[in-house]
C-alpha cells in the first residue's frame, strides 16, 4: 500500500516599504540627508494596509521556525486576501502592490517521519502558547465574560486552521478544549495545558516559535 504523503505550502507575502529611500545626499564624512519616496501620509496608509494584510493571512498560517505554513486547501482565500491588499495598495499609489509567493514542500509519510514529527511537536507548542496566553488573562477574572468565552471557542476555529498537517492528536486536543470552553471551564483548561506546555519543553520536543 502506497504511504499517504503530506505536502504544506510555505507562504511569504511580498510588500511594499512604506520609508523607501528616493533620494540620498552626501553632506560630509559624518552626515548624509535621505529623502524618502513618498510623504508620512502615504507612508503611514502603507504600513497600516501592511499590518491588515499581514494579521489577516497569519489567522490562516501556522509559524514553523519563522516560516508561515499553510493548507494547501487555505491558499485560494490568501491568494484572494493579497489581491484585496494589493488593489488597497495601488489605491494609495498606483506603483503599490502586493505579491503571494508559496513552495510546496513534501515531508513524506503522513504519520511518520522525522521533519513530521519535528512539525508536529512545533505546531503543538505554538498552540498550547496561544491557549496558555489567552487563558492566564480570563482566569483572574471571577466570572468568565460571555465575550472572552466565546473569543475562546473562535481561538480553537484558528487553531484548526494552524493544524496544518491536520494531525489527529491536535485536533483532538482542540475539541477537547472547546467542550470544556462551550460549558465556561477555565482554570482546570489552564492547570492541564501549563502542565502539557512544561512536558512539551522538558522532553525537548517544544521549538520556540
Amino acid at each position: 500500500m502506497p504511504m499517504s504523503r503530506k505536502v504544506y505550502q510555505i507562504i511569504r507575502v511580498r510588500l511594499p516599504s512604506p520609508t523607501r529611500i528616493e533620494e540620498t545626499k552626501h553632506l560630509d564624512d559624518m552626515t548624509e540627508e535621505r529623502h524618502f519616496l513618498y510623504d508620512k501620509e502615504k507612508r503611514d496608509a502603507i504600513s497600516a494596509a501592511n499590518v491588515k494584510i499581514r494579521a489577516e493571512v497569519k489567522k490562516l498560517c501556522a509559524n514553523f521556525v519563522g516560516l508561515l505554513v499553510a493548507k494547501p486547501a487555505n491558499i485560494e482565500r490568501i491568494a484572494k486576501m493579497v489581491s484585496e491588499a494589493s488593489a488597497r495598495l495601488k489605491a494609495i499609489d498606483a506603483a503599490l502592490d502586493a505579491k503571494l509567493c508559496t513552495i510546496a514542500v513534501d515531508i513524506g509519510d503522513k504519520t511518520k517521519g522525522e521533519e513530521y514529527e519535528a512539525m508536529a511537536q512545533a505546531l503543538e507548542g505554538q498552540m498550547l502558547g496561544e491557549f496558555l496566553e489567552r487563558l492566564e488573562a480570563v482566569a483572574q477574572k471571577e466570572k468568565v465574560p460571555e465575550a472572552s468565552r466565546l473569543a475562546l471557542l473562535r481561538l480553537c476555529d484558528a487553531m484548526k486552521e494552524w493544524n496544518v498537517l491536520d494531525d489527529q492528536d491536535i485536533d483532538e486536543k482542540i475539541e477537547k478544549y472547546r467542550l470544556q470552553f462551550e460549558h465556561g471551564v477555565i482554570k482546570p483548561v489552564l492547570a492541564d495545558i501549563k502542565k502539557e506546555f512544561a512536558s512539551l519543553k522538558s522532553e525537548g520536543a517544544y521549538v520556540d516559535l
